[in-house]
């Protein structure tokens, strides 16, 4: 009797045991997943903001996916013309059941090689172009000189590029004018708007022979908002960061135009921002160490144009080397009127312009 008492003591001691045991091993799973690099996120990628949160409805884009994939994270599309297909589709089949203000989403892991997507606002909700999170975080590079341009916003598309690379064509030639475009010149159609938001960057890309190297608006809206950055572009004519044709505009709130270049030998102005009979709106932001080789090293002003400065910094030729934009004539603003007018000094945050008497 009693040495059964003590197998039963011993057998439910036993019990009790392993199963600690068990809780032990599964509790420290993570751990010991994490110590040997298995499990958990892929490999590459790293935690981030949550990549579905950014539209109503994403498709991933990676160079190793197939446009015949779901688009989902794990079985990625390999173009953005596919994904935008997809997302037709989705928004055909739900609007107008589609939730207002609510986006669709593209998100491009790594690099992505592409040329002249397309982006109409007929048979689209609002599109947000993204990049992965962590390592993962995306760029679109131009594929080739010849391709003429890498993304199009037309007639009454809207836009947003967030905490992604838009990256030009900068060796053995240049591009056609302006690698990211908005509008199409020569039309009057329902005007498209991009909109430049945090961690978004267009950057190195050459044109030659035509005016606009980074972002050209020839019909529609522009607008940059605190993040993001437009830099290294160079330009042969006018406007080798921003180009604002007839009739469009350029709203900057925040973000920076940097290293940009417009001009060949005589010709060249607006370094940083070329404005042609447009409007562009500076409420805040920095324009620094953009060179033209004729005028406006920061920001050339047709007579035509209507520029309105209320904040951010253009800086002028008496700032470090780094931060003061360089030209022949108007190193911070040229303004070609009937005489020109030349602002050579930095505009700070509280130099308003029109110049307040």
């Amino acid at each position: 009797m009693k040495k059964n008492k003590i197998r039963q003591f011993y057998a439910i001691g036993m019990a009790w045991f392993l199963l600690a045991g068990v809780g032990i091993l599964f509790s420290g799973c993570d751990q010991l997943q994490a110590m040997l690099g298995i499990g958990g996120e892929e490999e590459g990628e790293e935690e981030g903001e949550d990549d579905e949160a950014i539209a109503y409805k994403s498709y991933y884009v990676k160079a190793t996916g197939n446009d015949n994939s779901a688009g989902t994270k794990t079985a990625p599309l390999a173009t953005v013309t596919a994904a935008l297909q997809k997302l037709a589709a989705d928004y055909a089949a739900v609007s107008p059941a589609w939730p207002n203000e609510e986006s669709g989403g593209i998100v491009i892991l790594g690099t992505v090689n592409a040329k002249q997507i397309d982006i109409t606002g007929a048979g689209y909700p609002h599109i947000v172009l993204a990049g992965g999170s962590g390592a993962a975080a995306g760029t679109l590079a131009l594929s080739e000189a010849a391709a003429d341009y890498l993304l199009m916003v037309r007639e009454g598309a809207s836009v947003s590029l967030r905490n992604i690379t838009l990256k030009g064509w900068n060796t053995g030639g240049g591009s056609a004018a302006g690698f990211v475009r908005v509008g199409i010149l020569g039309t009057n159609t329902a005007d498209g708007t991009l909109r430049l938001e945090s961690g978004a960057v267009v950057k190195d890309n050459n044109t030659e022979g035509t005016n606009g190297s980074g972002v050209v608006v020839y019909h529609g809206h522009f607008i940059m908002e605190e993040g993001s950055e437009i830099s290294g572009n160079t330009g042969t004519i006018y406007g080798g960061g921003v180009y604002v044709h007839y009739g469009a505009t350029f709203t900057m709130n925040g973000g920076t135009i940097k290293g940009n270049k417009a001009g060949n030998g005589s010709y060249g102005g607006g370094g940083g921002v070329f404005v042609g009979g447009g409007t562009f709106t500076m409420n805040g932001g920095t324009i620094s160490g953009n060179t033209a080789t004729n005028s406006g090293g920061g920001v050339w002003l047709d007579s035509t144009a209507t520029f309105s400065k209320t904040g951010g910094i253009i800086y002028g030729n008496d700032d470090d080397d780094v931060l003061k934009n360089t030209a022949t004539n108007g190193h911070a603003v040229y303004v070609a009127t009937t005489p020109a007018t030349s602002y050579d000094t930095t505009l700070g945050e509280t130099d308003n312009y029109p110049p307040t008497p």
